[in-house]
């Protein structure tokens, strides 16, 4: 299990996911983040449903070039499916924009 599953499109990869990916694990979080987990020969669906599945928060980050793509905006789907049928009050959304990029945690708290 995961503590944080990182959704990004790959263009925000160096200035933003990467970054925020190590920073995130040197402060001893363990991170779902692409370069992280997925190796050649991978199913990419397969491997993404379960971190999906797997991590307690989804961190997204919002950009326009997230909104152009199909597969971040899956993952995004897939974080925000986990939260229909469960008890929102216990949820928690955090954003955070800047220089026209957001960053949003979804969290598991019923882990």
């Amino acid at each position: 299990m995961w503590d944080l599953f990182i959704c990004h499109a790959s263009e925000d990869k160096d200035t933003v996911a990467r970054p925020l990916a190590l920073a995130l694990s040197e402060k001893d979080l363990t991170v779902w983040y692409d370069e992280f987990e997925l190796v050649l020969g991978d199913s990419l669906r397969r491997k993404i449903e379960h971190g999906l599945a797997n991590s307690r928060y989804g961190v997204v980050i919002l950009s326009e070039s997230f909104f152009r793509k199909e597969w971040p905006q899956r993952e995004l789907d897939g974080l925000a499916a986990r939260e229909d049928g469960r008890d929102k009050s216990n949820s928690s959304y955090l954003a955070s924009c800047e220089q026209r990029i957001c960053c949003t945690v979804f969290s598991d708290s019923g882990r």
